[in-house]
């Protein structure tokens, strides 16, 4: 075997030595600590250690196994390092400023490096039909990457509307896990992202909001591949609503002498991301990603994105009215 590699691993071994006593030492540190602190930040921590997926059934001893192990357990001493500083910084009334909570917000970033970022196109299936398809599919190694392949092929057009969008997610042998998704309009200009539920990311808020309640827009529904009226009925948080709920919650906890813990503010903001919508399919609320609306095309409109009936306008409209009414 080549010197180099062989130097390499050693080094790498020595270094793993060093890693596994430095953790030992620090994990018995923990236990033996965390005795003496507060129940609220006992549960905290083990909102944080939280079980990884993992398919025992299939578990075996190769290198690949091992490395996803390993991988699992650093993301465990992040996420526990992340709930201690939450904890020490409230403790030393050290609270996040407004700034450093927007820039949390909006420049997430996954804590795995394999990331893919898929981009799907999709096409109308004819001017006046709420059907969709996806027309072509492709995988790019960063998101603008990705951006250059969707502006490619937007010149290729198509002879009804066309909408884009980009998906970052993870592609391993243990699971696929989405992170964040972008909404294009058939112009390849932006309109929209949302985080998944598998970014597990705690201030998700938008600076603004692409529509307000009582707006009547588009709902591209993935699951029956259509395309549907509907009505805004609630708005997701934006980042300053989030601020406004981390300082409020973070006030009635000092008021009642209680730890202001991260599980906390997750507690309330979970759901908050959403739009709620109302559509006359369903014909109830639901919760609706922001990079699932899309606005319709207005009379004259050069856009391929269909209209809204006035029927289905007059419907949604008489239902927002009554239930603004009640």
């Amino acid at each position: 075997m080549d010197k180099k590699i062989i130097d390499r691993l050693e080094d790498i071994r020595n270094r793993m030595i060093q890693a596994h006593k430095i953790f030992s030492k620090a994990a018995y540190e923990l236990s033996v600590t965390i005795e003496s602190l507060d129940e609220d930040f006992k549960d905290d921590l083990e909102s944080y250690a939280k079980e990884a997926d993992s398919f025992e059934p299939y578990r075996d001893d190769t290198i690949d196994s091992i490395l996803t192990d390993i991988e699992i357990t650093i993301d465990y001493i992040y996420d526990l390092s992340e709930g201690a500083k939450w904890y020490l910084s409230e403790q030393n009334g050290e609270s996040i400023s407004f700034d450093e909570f927007k820039a949390l917000a909006l420049a997430f970033s996954p804590k795995s490096t394999n990331l893919i970022y898929e981009i799907k196109q999709y096409y109308i299936l004819n001017s006046d039909s709420s059907k969709f398809d996806i027309e072509r599919t492709g995988i790019s190694k960063s998101y603008d990457d990705a951006k250059r392949t969707l502006w490619r092929g937007t010149s290729r057009g198509m002879p009804f509307g066309t909408f884009y969008e980009i998906i970052e997610r993870t592609l391993n042998e243990i699971s696929c896990q989405d992170f964040r998704y972008w909404l294009f309009n058939e112009d390849g200009q932006l309109l929209d992202y949302a985080y998944s539920d598998d970014a597990n990311h705690l201030f998700k808020g938008f600076d603004t909001v692409r529509f307000k309640p009582g707006e009547i827009v588009l709902f591209i529904n993935h699951q029956y591949k259509t395309i549907e009226p509907c009505v805004i009925v609630e708005t997701p948080y934006t980042i300053n609503e989030c601020w406004e709920l981390n300082n409020r919650l973070r006030d009635e906890c000092l008021g009642n002498e209680e730890a202001y813990t991260k599980a906390i503010y997750e507690k309330k903001i979970k759901g908050k991301d959403r739009y709620k919508i109302y559509t006359l399919n369903v014909g109830k609320i639901i919760d609706c990603l922001s990079v699932s609306l899309i606005r319709a095309s207005d009379p004259g409109d050069r856009s391929r994105i269909p209209m809204i009936s006035s029927e289905d306008y007059r419907s949604l409209k008489g239902w927002y009215d009554d239930y603004i009414s009640k």
